[in-house]
């Protein structure tokens, strides 16, 4: 409930199936009234109980059982305490699971610091270093290992407080470096010991279970084969339950291996290694890291110190004053390797082992390259922008969008993918529920697929009061669809058009009466208004602008009675070139990108053929193009594109189309005796270069259409507006 404990590191929640599980570790009183449960439909709350709950604060001959893996935040606090008198001595005993004679593993006397016993826990044992006063007798196992499992007492004096029974869980994999294409890697869970009737579920990354066993005396250890692929999304977790509840949800580590030394993650998913230089002397190690994103200047997060026959790690400032970081990435006890759990896209970047006493000597370096996905939340009808991000882009690297499924690769022709820079971006048009909205990106290097996933696109089928805007051009799929729902109670649903050159004035488009042909008004856009049903059949009235033309900006809107019930904004965008027929040598083309309005913050940038911006310009209601200079030989390319980002996600690319045609060859040949060499052909060849203003032919219309005026009409007023001539022609 409370914003200041939302970073709390004791906390772990997952989602399976139906249901979310907040697992709290080492409760305290305080904990009881810290949870709430929410249900969010669209990011609204729609409902909220709270999760309160009591906690037992006497442990005299208390008995409990707690669940630990050396991956999931390595700690166990073994809490002894007392309301009575101060006792004049404790201890706290292990009996290890495999039933080891009883050791004794800490004590103390009253007044006097607490005594480490034997070298079962050697440093990982840990104290507060504060005198024993005769009621309060705990101390921290950090990390926990596998082998850390048993019964832990606590007695003051002669009695216990309290008795617990640490169960231990390790995930390890067979074999941990598959590195070609198709290899299988097999997930092994594993439980210590097995007291009660408990059960493993393997969970994937969508939260959904692939696989469960019950657990027996004798059979401990469940596997998992996946592909090599799926293991590279690294978010595979293995839950061990008890009575129908969680307790403890271990995930997968990766240890990547490799020539490559290299990982790809995904932003906020997955869990792995970075092992450590294999020989790295006695002398202090610095780790170091130098992030991708920022200004990419190389911070020293930690030195890594020998202690008798371990590493032991200290922290940097620049460390601890990196926000998230430490909840993030931990030092893998006694040992160099660095552990990371769902990791942001900020956290990567370079990391390396450096010999403090040498400078520059580089003993181990992993690279990690973040994966970032941006999806939008459209209405109906309307577009969409999906974006994926990495952290470098490296030459051997490329990213692609896909539709989900290899059926729909051939078919969706409203879609356009482009990369700028270190992302590359898919648009869709007219979105709907026919449409298949699940879409699949994926990192390859060298042709291999490195790290793939999928977006869901969830569209809000209610069009009711919606308002939306849409980007068009010419020169891009050139289409308009309008979608309206119409209500059979209504007698009259109608189109009406606010052109932005004449905002004051609406003009009826389209309009039907129920169970009556659709009327179309061919005097704004003659033939380019199509229909693709006859009538309103209670239902669907959807019109067509095919080709979209520069001044067809403006608001379209759908009404129904006297209610308007979708509400479109259209802003169109051309590329233009001046000259159109440069064929000098060094000549220069100016290309100029124009938007038909800006009613928000928008920018243009121009791309060029390899994918990189050559320009950028945020632009304002007076400020509505940019221009770009290239010279002749780069506009030979003829794969210039301008692109129109509307709050950092882009809404439409504009290619500067090239059209060369060959007007004049001639041709010389000379030729002479047999001494005499074939002379060279000379030829000129001169191209008229020009931007291709043409799209497909605009569809079969279908259903009865009639028009509210006849051609003879429509060409009077064609002839006395010289505006909407324009626009016909």
């Amino acid at each position: 409930m409370d914003s200041s404990q939302q970073d709390r590191s004791n906390t772990d929640q997952i989602r399976l199936d139906n249901t979310v599980y907040l697992m709290v570790r080492h409760v305290t009183v305080e904990d009881g009234k810290l949870y709430v449960c929410d249900v969010r439909e669209n990011g609204n709350i729609v409902h909220t109980s709270n999760g309160n709950f009591t906690v037992m604060q006497d442990l005299y001959y208390g008995r409990y059982t707690l669940y630990r893996s050396s991956t999931d935040h390595s700690e166990l606090h073994l809490v002894c305490s007392s309301y009575g008198d101060g006792y004049p001595h404790a201890v706290w005993t292990w009996i290890p699971h495999h039933l080891q004679p009883l050791k004794v593993i800490a004590s103390a006397k009253r007044s006097q610091p607490i005594n480490v016993k034997g070298t079962n826990f050697r440093n990982r044992l840990v104290t507060s270093g504060k005198p024993f006063h005769g009621n309060y007798f705990s101390v921290r196992i950090v990390p926990v290992l596998f082998q850390d499992a048993g019964m832990y007492v606590c007695v003051l004096e002669s009695y216990p407080f309290p008795i617990i029974d640490l169960i231990t869980v390790k995930v390890t994999a067979e074999p941990s470096d598959a590195v070609t294409e198709g290899d299988t890697v097999t997930l092994t869970c594993s439980v210590s010991h097995v007291p009660e009737s408990m059960r493993l579920v393997w969970i994937n990354d969508d939260g959904k279970s692939v696989g469960e066993k019950t657990l027996t005396v004798e059979e401990k250890s469940p596997n998992l084969v996946i592909q090599k692929a799926e293991r590279g999304r690294g978010n595979w977790r293995c839950g061990l339950f008890h009575q129908v509840l969680p307790r403890l949800f271990v995930p997968y580590y990766q240890e990547p291996r490799g020539s490559g030394d290299y990982m790809y993650f995904f932003h906020q998913e997955g869990n792995f290694v970075l092992k450590g230089p294999d020989s790295p002397g006695n002398g202090p190690i610095d780790l170091e890291w130098r992030p991708h994103s920022g200004q990419q200047t190389t911070k020293r997060l930690a030195t890594f110190r020998r202690e008798d026959q371990r590493w032991a790690v200290q922290w940097s400032d620049e460390y601890n004053q990196i926000p998230g970081i430490s909840q993030r990435m931990h030092a893998d006890w006694g040992s160099l390797n660095l552990r990371i759990r769902m990791p942001t896209f900020e956290l990567a970047g370079l990391f390396t082992w450096n010999q403090t006493q040498l400078a520059g000597k580089i003993l181990r370096q992993w690279e990690l390259f973040g994966i970032k996905v941006e999806p939008d939340s459209p209405v109906m009808g309307s577009d969409i922008s999906l974006s994926c991000t990495i952290s470098r882009l490296p030459d051997t690297v490329s990213l692609h969008w896909k539709p989900k499924g290899s059926s729909q690769q051939n078919r969706r022709s409203n879609t356009d993918q482009i990369r700028l820079n270190n992302a590359v971006y898919l648009m869709i048009q007219h979105v709907g529920a026919g449409n298949p909205n699940l879409y699949t990106w994926e990192v390859q290097e060298n042709s291999s697929i490195a790290l793939t996933g999928d977006t869901n696109v969830e569209v809000d089928q209610g069009l009711h009061n919606k308002m939306y805007t849409v980007y068009r051009s010419v020169t891009d799929h050139c289409e308009l669809d309008l979608i309206c729902e119409a209500s059979p109670e209504v007698s009259e649903t109608k189109w009406t058009w606010r052109s932005q050159r004449f905002q004051n004035q609406e003009k009826e488009i389209a309009s039907s009466h129920s169970s009556e042909p659709i009327h179309v008004n061919r005097i704004y856009f003659g033939n380019r208004l199509e229909t693709t049903q006859g009538d309103v059949n209670g239902k669907n009235f959807r019109v067509r602008i095919v080709p979209v033309r520069f001044a067809d900006a403006g608001v379209y809107t759908c009404s129904t009675g006297s209610n308007k019930y979708v509400t479109i904004e259209l802003i169109t965008v051309t590329v233009t070139a001046e000259p159109s027929g440069a064929v000098t040598e060094g000549d220069t083309v100016t290309l100029t990108c124009s938007v038909s309005h800006v009613p928000e913050t928008m920018r243009l940038v121009w791309i060029n053929g390899d994918g990189k911006s050559a320009g950028e310009k945020t632009l304002t209601v007076e400020e509505k193009s940019q221009s770009l200079v290239i010279q002749k030989a780069e506009r030979g390319r003829g794969n210039w594109r301008c692109g129109l980002f509307h709050q950092d996600l882009p809404r439409r690319f504009v290619p500067y189309y090239q059209e060369p045609c060959v007007r004049d060859i001639r041709i010389i040949v000379v030729l002479g005796y047999l001494s005499i060499k074939l002379a060279v052909a000379l030829g000129l060849i001169c191209c008229s270069w020009k931007m291709n203003r043409s799209c497909r032919h605009a569809w079969q219309v279908t259903g009865n259409v009639t028009n509210n005026s006849n051609e003879d009409v429509a060409l009077q007023t064609l002839n006395s507006d010289p505006d909407l001539r324009d626009q016909n022609e």
